[in-house]
């Protein structure tokens, strides 16, 4: 191996991605143990990742925050490079990845680690691209222990045998000795849980806009619209997700704004006249829902929620060429 990083641009599930790229098979996914065992148990260090081939130099890749019910997550993704690949006269050096994230669980079960998805953009930063992954299955079974035949051992392996007052003692000191390291273990645990969410916020703090928006949009992926509060719920959602992103990138206050006036402020902006239109449009039939006790039809929520990640998608790569066109003029 030549190196071992650490990405630091995490972020959510990323189902959304095919709307950015046409989604591209990655590869294999794999689960490997920290030590390697017949089994695997609980506690127990393991690793899921998969291998990326080529990776050209100077793209930038953005991994997914995974979360599995029952599964501690205890770091970021760390990145291995296997190899470099050698181009031709003034072809692209490409680098071959392993990305892996480790990862425990503290319950007996099978957990089934989810497929994810990884966001590279090009070198230019000009082009958005997606890489697919399978997720997999993991079974941890708990450590046994009979107690009906253990019995204590010294160093050299003879059984001891204590006197009966000793006993009595030796069981209370046993019973603080497990108290203490119950205690010590729920310390541990709330550590790694408190500086995981820090770790998370912190990322979430400098991820750019358009990802911090598209995480946003898909939580509301799939949400029940069945009635006025739901509806007003999604509806609130959406547009919040969206004034935060119109205020980090176009410098409005979006989100103290009514919605005549965001769009006053909008015209003069890069986004298309058509693609206006039809944001304003979402943003009155949300006004209509969430103040005039309006109930959207089936047609107008399953729009909604695709033209609001247009917006961010092709807003967001208009940007990115426009930065990269002055980059160049500079």
């Amino acid at each position: 191996m030549y190196m071992n990083l650490k990405l630091r641009n995490i972020c959510l599930s990323l189902v959304f991605l095919p709307i950015l790229a046409s989604g591209q098979t990655g590869g294999k996914s794999f689960i490997e143990q920290a030590e390697k065992k017949d089994t695997v148990s609980v506690t127990d260090r393991l690793y899921y990742g998969a291998v990326i081939d080529s990776l050209e130099k100077g793209a930038v890749a953005h991994f997914p925050e995974l979360q599995v019910q029952g599964l501690d997550f205890v770091g970021e993704w760390i990145l291995d490079t296997l190899s470099i690949n050698t181009p031709e006269p003034q072809g692209p050096v490409t680098y071959r990845l392993k990305a892996s994230l480790p990862f425990t669980a503290f319950d007996e079960g099978t957990y089934r680690l989810p497929d994810f998805r990884v966001i590279v953009r090009d070198p230019a930063g000009e082009r958005l691209d997606t890489l697919s992954f399978e997720g997999m299955e993991q079974e941890f079974l708990e450590i046994p222990i009979d107690t009906a035949t253990f019995r204590m051992h010294g160093f050299k392996g003879e059984p001891l045998s204590l006197p009966e007052p000793e006993k009595e003692r030796n069981w209370v000191m046993i019973l603080l000795i497990v108290l203490g390291v119950l205690l010590i273990a729920g310390l541990v645990v709330f550590l790694v849980l408190y500086e995981r969410r820090r770790k998370t916020v912190a990322a979430a703090r400098k991820d750019p806009a358009y990802i911090v928006a598209l995480r946003s949009l898909e939580g509301f992926r799939g949400l029940d619209v069945s009635d006025h509060r739901k509806q007003k719920s999604f509806y609130s959602g959406v547009t919040d997700a969206l004034r935060l992103y119109i205020s980090d990138t176009y410098g409005v206050s979006a989100q103290e704004m009514t919605t005549a006036e965001i769009f006053a402020q909008l015209k003069g902006k890069d986004i298309p006249v058509e693609m206006q239109t039809e944001l304003k449009q979402l943003f009155e039939r949300a006004d209509f829902v969430k103040f005039a006790k309006y109930f959207a039809s089936e047609i107008e929520n399953a729009g909604t929620l695709p033209l609001a990640i247009r917006f961010v998608t092709e807003t967001s790569q208009r940007e990115m060429a426009r930065e990269a066109e002055e980059t160049k003029e500079k």
